[in-house]
């Protein structure tokens, strides 16, 4: 899709620049003539095929953008072919032709902007960068000098970024007015200026055949240690609300249902085979016909629709998690009105060990070696990189109080 408007954007052009040349007084031969009238030809080939675009992304105002590019090229086209009619060259109506092509331009070239997010500063896989989002923008961090830069002018949450560097993104289409009625997603893929931004999955292909019901963006985005299978949330809402784990095979496009459950999903191991649910209902645990208990729950998934709850020990609330290759993982969390713990987990939900007793953050990042934690103090900002063999701790930046860990590459 976005191949074809830049195909359609390079015709166009190549029109102006033989419009221009006409404008400034260049003669009309017959070569010139010619080679005009095969970018025609070409032209026209590509507005045929780019009529049948529907685009991925935000607003409708896009595809109306695109509706008029296509209308002022038709009429350019028409223009030019007219005043090429003329044995010199009709430069009135040629001038107009250079007007209607220049304005599709614009709009090419503006479509092109909003499809492509333009991804800039992305970690190069050395380890060494942390992906952020505050203020609404995204941003990078060396932690090797502390240097940050402007990854994205969005904020790019749920990010994951893949083996090569590609990164995935959930695109929303349409601003979100209702939780009850939300706009329909798309996972997009790419976005920079090695891998152009492309859709990989449309939230339709989600809905319940039963109920129709709109499904909610996710809210974590995992890959994979390979790289090959893409995990994700989404949930249903209104009447039989409910949410699904997903895997998405990167290679073959082949979309997996891995699980279902009716309380808030958190994020799944990178092997799809575990993740951790908060449980939002004191008055009912999943696997238990015994009201009353606020304990929070992990979960083997098994096969489509399982219900195979394994209940963990964590009776408070957990507000970071990240996992780790051998089963284990490390949260951030404690009861209420009490500081947190950075806590590592055995496979089972006990614990193994306190890390930090008094942990002033929420947002947690693990190194891609798993021999680092990173964590952002909600208060003064600070950015600290936990050793978890030493547990020895470095400040390596200060980040404004609101950033959100997303990546570390």
């Amino acid at each position: 899709m976005l191949t074809q408007i830049q195909a359609l954007l390079q015709q166009a052009e190549n029109l102006e620049a033989f419009l221009k040349a006409i404008g400034s007084n260049v003669p009309l031969t017959d070569e010139l003539r010619q080679q005009m009238n095969t970018t025609l030809d070409h032209l026209e080939a590509e507005v045929a095929t780019s009529k049948a675009i529907v685009l991925p992304v935000s607003s409708a105002h896009l595809q109306e953008t695109l509706a008029s590019a296509l209308e002022e090229t038709e009429m350019a086209i028409t223009l030019t072919t007219g005043g090429l009619q003329h044995p010199a060259g009709d430069t009135p109506r040629l001038g107009l032709a250079l007007t209607r092509i220049q304005r599709a331009i614009t709009g090419l070239q503006a479509i092109l902007a909003s499809l492509n997010p333009m991804f800039l500063n992305l970690p190069t896989g050395d380890g060494m960068t942390i992906v952020f989002t505050s203020a609404e923008q995204t941003y990078s961090l060396r932690t090797d000098r502390g240097l940050i830069q402007q990854v994205a002018a969005t904020h790019m949450s749920p990010l994951a970024i893949g083996v090569d560097g590609t990164p995935y993104w959930v695109s929303i289409d349409g601003p979100i007015r209702d939780e009850f009625s939300t706009p329909p997603f798309r996972i997009m893929q790419g976005g920079s200026m090695q891998h152009l931004a492309s859709e990989v999955l449309h939230s339709t292909s989600l809905f319940d055949t039963q109920w129709q019901e709109p499904t909610g963006s996710p809210a974590y985005l995992t890959l994979s240690r390979d790289g090959t299978q893409l995990y994700f949330d989404a949930c249903t809402f209104g009447l039989g609300s409910s949410c699904f784990y997903y895997a998405l095979d990167l290679n073959t496009q082949q979309l997996t249902k891995l699980s279902f459950t009716s309380v808030t999903p958190d994020r799944i191991a990178p092997d799809g085979q575990r993740a951790l649910l908060f449980l939002d209902n004191p008055h009912w645990n999943p696997g238990s016909d015994t009201p009353g208990s606020d304990l929070r729950y992990g979960y083997f998934i098994e096969v489509q629709d399982s219900w195979n709850y394994d209940q963990l020990p964590l009776a408070f609330d957990v507000h970071g998690l990240v996992w780790l290759a051998d089963g284990r993982f490390i949260y951030s969390g404690g009861p209420e009105d009490q500081p947190s713990q950075l806590i590592l987990a055995n496979h089972d939900g006990s614990t193994a060990q306190v890390l930090v007793h008094d942990l002033p953050a929420t947002s947690l990042l693990l190194a891609p070696d798993e021999q680092q934690i990173a964590y952002v103090n909600h208060n003064s900002g600070a950015l600290t990189l936990l050793n978890l063999a030493t547990l020895q701790s470095t400040t390596v930046a200060t980040l404004p109080s609101d950033a959100i860990l997303l990546a570390w590459r």
